[in-house]
C-alpha cells in the first residue's frame, strides 16, 4: 500500500510539473487565446471576419516594456477566429493589435509600424506613420485598425479579447451640374483634403502634428446621353482619422489654382449623424464609426449650390451656414 501511495504521489507531481510546463511549450491544452472583434462601426455588428486580413499583436509587460510581437494574415479569418499562442506567466499584460484590410507586399506608401526592441522599447514607442511623398498621399491606402487591451492572467489556459477601431476613411466626391445639361470635365476641378493623422500613436491618437495633403487616387469624368444628367466628375480619396474639434478641410479647386469650395470636413460630416444616432453617439464617435462617405455637390455656372448637398443619401441644406 505504501508503494502504491508513493506511486500516486509521484504521478501527481509529474502531472503538476507537466501542467506548469505547458505555460512555456505552447501545447494546445494550455494556450493564450486572443480574440478580435470590430464592432465599433455604424452597423454595430462584428465586421472583423469580413474586413480584416492581417493582424500584428504586440505584448507588453506590467511596466509596459515590449515583450514580443506575433503576426498573422489570412484571406478569411472566419467567424470566432482566435490567435493561439504560448501561455504567459501569471501577471498583468498590455496588448496592442494593429490590423489592415489587405495583405501587403509593399508598405512604403502605407501606414508602417515602428520597430521595437524587446526589454528596451516601451508601449509609447509603438506608432504608425504613413509613408508619403513630399507630405502628400495620393494612394488608396489599406484600412488601418487598432485595439488596446489590459489583462491580468493566471497560470493555465488564458483568454484575451481585443476590440478594434478603424482609423482610416474613404471618400467619394461627386460633382453634378445643377441644371442637368452642363458639360463637366475632370480637368475643371482638383480635390484635396488637408488634415492631420499622418502619424498616429498606439491608441489611434495623434503622435504628433503631421498635416498631409490627401489627394485623389482616382479621378474620372463620365457622360451619358440616356440620362437627365449629361455629365459628372467623380473623385476617390483616402484619409486618416478625423477629429471633430479640429479643423480639417475638403478643398475643391478650379484646376487653375483657385478654389470653388473649402469645407471644415469633420464638422460637415458630423451633420450626417444627427438624424440616425444623435442620442447614442457623440459627433466624435460617429466620425470614428463611419468610414465611408459619398458626398454629392451640385454646381451651377461655376458656383456650388449650398442648398443641395447629399451625404450618404441624406440631403443637407447649408444655406446661410458657414462652411469653414
Amino acid at each position: 500500500m505504501r508503494q502504491l501511495g508513493s506511486g500516486i504521489v509521484t504521478a501527481m507531481i509529474i502531472a503538476l510539473c507537466t501542467l506548469s510546463s505547458c505555460i512555456y511549450d505552447g501545447r494546445e491544452d494550455c494556450v493564450l487565446s486572443v480574440h478580435f472583434k470590430y464592432i465599433h462601426n455604424v452597423k454595430n455588428a462584428d465586421a472583423f471576419p469580413e474586413e480584416v486580413r492581417s493582424v500584428d499583436l504586440y505584448i507588453f509587460d506590467s511596466n509596459k516594456f515590449f515583450l514580443r510581437r506575433y503576426s498573422t494574415s489570412s484571406e478569411s479569418f472566419g467567424q470566432d477566429y482566435a490567435m493561439h499562442l504560448p501561455s504567459l506567466e501569471a501577471g498583468t499584460y498590455f496588448f496592442v493589435a494593429l490590423g489592415k484590410n489587405r495583405i501587403l507586399d509593399d508598405t512604403s506608401l502605407e501606414f508602417e509600424y515602428s520597430d521595437l526592441t524587446p526589454g528596451v522599447s516601451v508601449m509609447d514607442d509603438l506608432t504608425m506613420r504613413l509613408g508619403r511623398v513630399e507630405n502628400k498621399c495620393d494612394t488608396d491606402i489599406a484600412a488601418l485598425y487598432d485595439g488596446v487591451a489590459t489583462a491580468t492572467l493566471k497560470d493555465g489556459s488564458q483568454r484575451v479579447d481585443i476590440e478594434l477601431k478603424k482609423l482610416t476613411n474613404k471618400y467619394r466626391i461627386i460633382i453634378l451640374p445643377y441644371d442637368g445639361d452642363s458639360d463637366l470635365k475632370a480637368s475643371d476641378f482638383d480635390f484635396r483634403i488637408e488634415a492631420d493623422g499622418g502619424w498616429l500613436d498606439h491608441e489611434g491618437g495623434k503622435f504628433c502634428e503631421d498635416t498631409l495633403a490627401w489627394l485623389p487616387f482616382r479621378v474620372a469624368s463620365t457622360s451619358s446621353k440616356a440620362s437627365e444628367v449629361s455629365s459628372a466628375v467623380v473623385a476617390d480619396l483616402s484619409s486618416s482619422r478625423l477629429w471633430r474639434d479640429e479643423k480639417s478641410y475638403l478643398i475643391i479647386g478650379d484646376g487653375k489654382g483657385g478654389e470653388y469650395l473649402r469645407i471644415n470636413l469633420p464638422w460637415f460630416l458630423s451633420l450626417q449623424g444627427i438624424a440616425e444616432h444623435r442620442s447614442e453617439w457623440s459627433d466624435q464617435e460617429y466620425l470614428d464609426r463611419q468610414d465611408f462617405y459619398s458626398i454629392t455637390f451640385f454646381i451651377d455656372g461655376g458656383l456650388f449650390v449650398k442648398s443641395r448637398i447629399i451625404v450618404n443619401g441624406w440631403v443637407l441644406s447649408l444655406t446661410d451656414v458657414s462652411l469653414g
